[in-house]
């Protein structure tokens, strides 16, 4: 009832028509009318791990009636984005069913990411589809790498690609999603090697094998003097990423020349949120 009530006051008209893309020129994103989307966000990474439905409900109502449009959403929370380490929800809902054996040194569980739980993940789809019912864009991030990067090095390339895939396929139809992969990733949060970039790479081309609908963006550092800094200064994601991302301002005042792959419009973070 609480869920009705507080979407009864919104107009239908008002919401967007996602997925959204890229505009004619390539410096701004647009819906399937065509209609410019400039986004307005907020930055609750750790909902879909530390909200009940009801609870997602009143903060996606608050946020509509200040006049945002986007919230940033981590499919997988634990310690680094403000949950447990062993990624269950508040009411103890494990993302996945298996382990690959102890924890990972930051203290996450080394889940096995080829098992995932049922429960959870329809947890996951009802957060989702409730930002939607309030016409929100999503930011999705499918496995953010403060906490999991050292759980996909245990899972490896190959289970990181099948978990890429599992994830596209279920939300290749949720229209509200912008893949945003990483999160302060590079130095000195995480290393940005070939090796780690290979598994969280894998990630976002296992999507792409069953999603060719929505667009990719990457977050890579907080550092702005530390490269890489913009989505387009790590060339191994120039292929996959439609939305060129950068954590605050300063860096987005700087020249840069866009490499000549395909459109992109520029998404800026900022450390208060979106």
């Amino acid at each position: 009832m609480l869920v009705t009530l507080l979407l009864a006051s919104r107009p239908a008209n008002a919401d967007p028509v996602y997925p959204l893309t890229v505009g004619p020129t390539g410096r701004y994103l647009v819906d399937q009318n065509g209609t410019p989307f400039l986004m307005a966000g907020e930055s609750p990474q750790s909902m879909i791990g530390n909200l009940s439905l009801d609870e997602a409900s009143v903060f996606f109502a608050d946020r509509v009636s200040h006049g945002f449009n986007t919230v940033l959403i981590d499919l997988l929370c634990a310690a680094y984005t403000g949950c447990r380490g062993d990624g269950t929800t508040l009411d103890g809902i494990a993302p996945f069913l298996a382990t690959l054996g102890d924890p990972t040194p930051n203290g996450t569980t080394a889940w096995d990411l080829t098992t995932p739980n049922p429960a959870y993940f329809a947890r996951a789809d009802a957060i989702v589809q409730l930002a939607a019912q309030y016409g929100l864009l999503v930011l999705f991030d499918p496995i953010e790498t403060g906490s999991w990067l050292e759980v996909l090095q245990v899972n490896g390339t190959a289970r990181a690609r099948a978990f890429g895939q599992f994830v596209g396929d279920r939300y290749r139809s949720q229209p509200n999603i912008v893949w945003f992969h990483g999160n302060d990733y590079g130095p000195p949060h995480a290393d940005l090697s070939q090796a780690n970039d290979d598994l969280v790479t894998a990630v976002a081309l296992g999507i792409r094998d069953v999603d060719a609908s929505h667009l990719h963006t990457v977050l890579f550092n907080t550092n702005t003097n530390l490269p890489p800094v913009l989505s387009t200064d790590d060339t191994r994601w120039l292929p996959i990423i439609g939305l060129n991302a950068v954590y605050t301002y300063q860096a987005a005042t700087k020249p840069y020349s866009p490499p000549p792959l395909g459109r992109r419009a520029s998404l800026r973070m900022r450390s208060s949120g979106l």
